[in-house]
């Protein structure tokens, strides 16, 4: 135990790591945390945790999709720049989930993009399948850069069918790049393998979401767009 005499920060009080400051009076007590600490078992303490293990899951699912990791990274402020992709994403996601499930405003990018729209939304053990509505040529693509588009797709998967599995799942997924076309509608359609299959029968419940990329001829990405989620 010792005693802070400058406070230059004013009187801290709380936990940091393994120390704990205390306020005694007019002094400030600094404590390393008891070994016997134990986090918060009251209801509410938990679902804060499980709501926040829920965004982290999430958050891994997107990082794993280089191209919508790229949009992220290139998100916020100068200062909101120096987090890393990951980071952003979980700030991103926390909102969005709660503690047993994603939420419909769930999103896999960092900002509202171009509007799109599904016609058919399916989701099977053999994979995705997306029909999107013609995009129109007013959501302000330039077919001169953005010649091509990938879909990038994260499953969520929940309510285990057997005592093994655990409590939720998250798939990602990228499909191939396709030719973007702006006025005639664009399906796609994202195999799972084995594997993936294997992990999707095992739940009762799935959401899949969505968001289109384009690409510039050298398949960069460019442009996103909103998140669609299956019904």
């Amino acid at each position: 135990m010792a005693l802070l005499e400058k406070k230059v920060l004013g009187v801290p009080v709380g936990k940091v790591s393994d120390i704990v400051f205390r306020g005694h009076g007019s002094e400030t007590v600094i404590a390393s945390k008891p070994a016997s600490f134990m986090p918060g078992t009251d209801s509410v303490s938990v679902a804060r945790r499980n709501r926040f293990g829920m965004a982290v899951k999430l958050s891994h699912a997107i990082n794993y999709l280089s191209q919508l990791k790229h949009f992220w990274n290139l998100y916020g402020n100068d200062s909101n720049k120096l987090r890393s992709p990951f980071n952003k994403m979980v700030k991103g996601s926390y909102p969005n989930v709660s503690d047993t499930n994603i939420l419909s405003t769930a999103s896999l990018v960092p900002e509202i993009g171009f509007e799109i729209t599904a016609s058919e939304f399916t989701l099977a053990d053999t994979g995705i399948t997306v029909e999107l509505n013609a995009i129109g040529n007013d959501k302000g693509i330039d077919l001169l850069t953005e010649v091509s588009y990938q879909i990038a797709a994260v499953v969520f998967l929940k309510t285990p069918l057997g005592d093994s599995a655990a409590p939720y799942y998250f798939l990602h997924k990228m499909s191939t790049s396709g030719v973007l076309s702006l006025t005639t509608p664009i399906t796609v359609t994202i195999p799972f393998d084995n594997i993936e299959g294997q992990y999707f029968n095992e739940y009762s419940v799935n959401k899949g979401l969505i968001s289109l990329i384009t690409l510039n001829v050298d398949g960069q990405p460019v442009r996103y767009s909103n998140t669609v989620q299956s019904a």
